[in-house]
């Protein structure tokens, strides 16, 4: 009582809108208890009416039932009695006049039509159904009397005698017709006044649950508002503690983004500074220099390389962050994979003369079933920081392999300056925008990306990414992962390994840059005259025969103007150029039948842009900046393909 006391002294306007809004809940249950009980009443209108419907129907429906039955009864008498059928049959006998057997056989057709009518009702008893049949017999007997008639010539003392029919059982019949409508006519008037009882009943128990159920709501919302605007008053204080919190943390998060972008600009800015200056020697001081140019064109192409690994690392984290990350799973030489990333990280090691080993501590399988892209990043990334923040002693990549759980650790220990306690429980969240020191002052370089990108792929592929240290001593990163079907696959070292094999050779595939391209038909289209210079110097090195088109196009007028023999064996298309664009510039040509492969050149790389390319018709795609390597290796892969394709033919 007291705290909340404090707080409603130290905030009267947040108490006064605690006040507020309790009235405000009161006012609406008020009016809500008042719709309730007008929803009361129109249920019991409803039910009312919805209940003598349901009698005034069934009454109705006997009524219709139980009229039929009688007009036709009424017909019947009409069509037998006097004026009717026997009538005209004794008028018949006394006269002679042959009209009276034509009214004859009429009365004994409606006779026989007020009988199907009667049978046609919604229900009939069995003593209905026996005397409508002995009803029916009375007809029959009838008519064959005047047929008997009608074949001899009698006196009318003689006719009257062949045509006697005993009506005795027929009367009875029709009186025991008229008895039963008359005792349906009594038990329907019974059912009548107990079905409206039984409705009245019905309507007293709504009127009766609604009245209850509005008396109980009442009292409930009476005290459910009290207890609200208790509720709401006492969790004033903490409501404003959690808002102090989150406008803690908000101010954190915001911190600590305009920090990571300060330091990225750091992290752009530097390589750019680099980069622009030496472009600048290269055209001045360093222009009859050749050792100096050679130089300063390493320098260049290093702090091209570091940029190019800033911009992949945000590309991963908002692919990351967006949930669009794929992996793909395959076998991945493990061996293999350790021994590439020491052979990578080991210049470095070099140049700041620590040491840099692998060790395994126990067996571990050759080839595991994991992505062996994203497992390749991760361990050169903890590999890169280790050495970054390392001056004396050494790095230690090491791996362990536990049979009995299928665990697989992989370690980077490092002899670097270490964390705090602080420092490393910062670190171990991994978080995108955190470093261990993002002072303005700091040592190292780095976006603060790189722990977090290879937090969230280990944890993509199955395993955990963990994170021990000693302040001045060191610091250790352990991944640990489960593989599957580990007991099937060869392990390394093996159990009784050569002399002088107990390391994988990393076997290095030799650069696609001396590939020729001697002869090769290739039309490029692309309208960046920086980047047509440099493609266009790429392949006349290759010696191939090229062309260039400034948009979609030009491009496709190039080829359908085209003879056979001048036909582009490759296309380098460009996909976003004026006029037409490369997307829709391929489907074009898709479409009017050219098969020539079109190998996609973009700045956007990401897997969508990838799917993109190749959805539009291209053959393969690569992203900018290009890699000439790669690019010529490519095309050679193409013209290869054709080669072979017109050497089976």
């Amino acid at each position: 009582m007291a705290a909340r006391t404090n707080h409603e002294n130290n905030d009267p306007e947040l108490a006064k809108q605690a006040e507020v809004k309790a009235h405000r809940l009161f006012v609406l249950k008020l009016t809500l208890l008042v719709i309730l009980s007008w929803f009361g009443l129109a249920a019991t209108y409803v039910a009312s009416y919805m209940a003598n419907e349901s009698v005034a129907k069934r009454w109705q429906s006997f009524n219709r039932d139980h009229l039929k039955k009688l007009q036709a009864i009424e017909e019947f008498n009409v069509s037998v009695g006097y004026g009717g059928m026997i009538h005209c049959l004794k008028n018949y006998i006394l006269r002679g006049d042959e009209s009276y057997l034509d009214r004859f056989d009429a009365a004994v057709v409606t006779a026989r039509a007020s009988l199907a009518y009667y049978r046609g009702s919604a229900s009939l008893q069995r003593s209905e159904i026996q005397a409508l049949e002995v009803l029916n017999d009375l007809l029959d007997s009838y008519t064959a009397a005047a047929d008997r008639v009608r074949e001899k010539s009698l006196p009318p003392s003689a006719a009257d005698r062949l045509a006697k029919v005993d009506d005795t059982e027929y009367l009875a019949a029709k009186d025991s017709l008229q008895i039963i409508l008359n005792a349906e006519l009594s038990a329907a008037e019974s059912e009548f006044e107990k079905n409206l009882g039984t409705a009245r009943q019905r309507v007293f128990a709504v009127a009766g649950l609604s009245a209850f159920l509005s008396f109980s709501l009442g009292i409930y919302w009476a005290y459910q508002v009290h207890s609200i605007a208790s509720a709401i008053a006492s969790s004033a204080e903490s409501r404003a503690d959690e808002h102090e919190k989150l406008r803690r943390k908000a101010e954190e998060a915001s911190q600590a983004k305009t920090t990571f972008l300060a330091n990225m600009s750091h992290e752009i800015r530097t390589p750019m500074t680099a980069i622009l200056g030496y472009a600048d020697l290269l055209a001045g001081d360093f222009a009859n220099d050749p050792e100096q140019s050679a130089a300063a064109v390493c320098t260049v192409r290093s702090n091209a390389q570091h940029l190019l690994a800033i911009i992949d690392d945000i590309l991963d984290v908002s692919k990351l962050e967006a949930g669009r990350f794929q992996l793909e799973v395959t076998e991945a030489p493990l061996i293999q994979i350790v021994q590439e990333v020491a052979s990578l990280s080991k210049p470095y090691a070099t140049k700041k003369d620590i040491d840099l080993r692998v060790c395994y501590d126990t067996p571990v399988p050759m080839v595991i079933q994991s992505d062996p892209t994203r497992l390749r990043q991760i361990l050169l990334n903890l590999v890169s920081n280790a050495i970054k923040f390392t001056d004396n002693g050494g790095v230690t990549i090491r791996l362990a392999f536990d049979l009995t759980s299928s665990h697989l650790s992989i370690s980077v220990e490092d002899t670097g300056i270490g964390m705090t306690s602080e420092q490393r429980e910062m670190i171990a969240r991994f978080s995108a925008f955190r470093q261990a020191d993002m002072s303005t002052t700091r040592r190292f370089g780095g976006t603060g990306l790189g722990l977090h990108i290879s937090n969230t792929l280990m944890q993509m592929l199955g395993g955990i990414l963990e994170v021990e240290s000693v302040y001045g001593q060191g610091s250790t990163f352990k991944a640990t992962m489960t593989i599957e079907h580990a007991s099937d696959v060869q392990m390394w070292p093996t159990a009784s390994p050569e002399p002088g094999n107990n390391a994988l050779r990393v076997v290095r595939t030799e650069t696609a840059a001396s590939q020729s391209l001697e002869g090769v038909k290739i039309l490029l289209a692309e309208d960046g005259v920086d980047n047509q210079r440099l493609i266009c110097h790429y392949l006349r090195k290759a010696g191939a025969d090229f062309a260039v088109c400034e948009n979609g196009e030009q491009a496709i007028e190039h080829i359908t103007v085209s003879s056979s023999n001048a036909l582009p064996q490759i296309v380098l298309m460009d996909m976003q150029m004026p006029v037409i664009d490369g997307y829709e510039a391929t489907r074009r040509l898709r479409c009017q039948g050219y098969t020539i492969p079109i190998i996609a050149l973009t700045a956007h790389a990401t897997e969508n842009d990838r799917q993109k390319c190749l959805d539009a018709g291209c053959d393969e795609y690569i992203s900018k900046p290009i890699n000439r390597a790669l690019l010529l290796s490519t095309c050679a892969a193409f013209i290869q393909k054709q080669q072979t394709s017109s050497s089976l033919v």
